[in-house]
C-alpha cells in the first residue's frame, strides 16, 4: 500500500507561536519525522510504500496559548 502525507499547520491571527507538532515514524525503514516549524515532511516520507512493520502517525494540538502548551504537544 502507498501512503501519501501532507502536513500544514498555521499559527492563525491570535497567537503568536504555533503549538502544533506533527510525528510521523516509519518502522519498516527507521525514518523518523517531527513538524511543528509549519513545514511538511521531507521528500522521502512524503510517499512511501507502507512496510511490513507498519507507520506510526500522530497529530498533536497546541493548547490555545497556555502556559507551556508547546511542550505538551511534543
Amino acid at each position: 500500500m502507498i501512503v501519501e502525507l501532507h502536513a500544514k499547520s498555521d499559527v492563525g491571527r491570535v497567537r503568536r507561536g504555533n503549538e502544533d507538532n506533527f510525528l510521523v515514524l516509519d518502522l519498516s525503514m527507521q525514518k523518523t519525522w517531527t513538524g511543528s516549524d509549519g513545514t511538511g515532511p521531507p521528500q522521502e516520507l512524503k510517499k512511501l510504500d507502507l512496510g511490513e512493520q507498519g507507520l506510526v502517525l500522530v497529530v498533536s494540538d497546541g493548547m490555545g496559548g497556555a502556559l507551556a502548551g508547546d511542550v505538551a504537544s511534543r
